[in-house]
């Protein structure tokens, strides 16, 4: 009646399977409910050339601006910045410590920076961002070239930290279902290994049998 193969595997095979499912899935829901929720702050910086002071050369600083675009990721991790940043937040941290959680995206082609900062407590999260694009920021300038002894280019915070903080949350039900196919992989795994393979039909047990005719 029922010729679906589903119904000629053995029962060994689909209670080893099912408990592998269960026992994964319970284990990537006991994993994501013990992860902390996290706060992720993000500082943008724009890079642009001083209109008072890049005139007569405008083309140049232009060029300079784009060509050290890549190089301030680098910048924002020196020990010149995260001691700025640490000077920033009153001294309370260690200048090493700001960079758990720390990421610089600088997109290629682009003038603009952006710092994130990820924490468990948000206002943690918001403070580091806006202290290390605060130091960003005075060290691009101060690194830029001068003209008449002034820097050339400005640069503007367009969105502090607090103005774009996003939760983190646990994710339970994408790790539950992460759980479960690596449970479906295993179960298959595991269920060769005690029982072989496993025999979809009769005619697969038997051989002789397909020559009844």
């Amino acid at each position: 009646m029922f010729d679906s193969a589903v119904f000629k595997v053995p029962v060994r095979y689909l209670v080893t399977l099912a408990l592998c499912l269960l026992l994964g899935a319970i284990a990537a829901v006991g994993f994501a409910a013990s992860r902390p929720v996290t706060f992720s702050a993000h500082t943008v910086l724009y890079v642009t050339p001083a209109s008072a002071r890049s005139n007569d050369n405008l083309s140049q600083v232009l060029s300079y601006v784009f060509d050290s675009m890549a190089s301030y990721e680098a910048l924002a991790s020196t020990s010149q910045v995260l001691e700025g940043a640490a000077t920033e937040l009153g001294g309370g941290v260690q200048p090493d410590e700001l960079l758990a959680g720390l990421a610089v995206e600088v997109p290629t082609g682009s003038s603009m920076i952006t710092i994130t900062s990820t924490k468990e407590n948000r206002g943690e999260a918001v403070d580091i961002a806006n202290a290390v694009g605060g130091a960003l920021k005075t060290s691009v300038v101060e690194l830029s070239p001068r003209q008449k002894g002034k820097p050339t280019i400005d640069v503007a915070v367009v969105q502090p930290a607090e103005d774009d903080v996003r939760s983190n949350g646990r994710h339970i039900m994408s790790w539950a279902l992460g759980g479960v196919v690596i449970g479906l992989a295993v179960g298959i795994v595991l269920a060769r290994l005690l029982f072989g393979p496993a025999p979809l039909s009769t005619l697969d047990r038997d051989p002789s049998l397909s020559n009844e005719n």
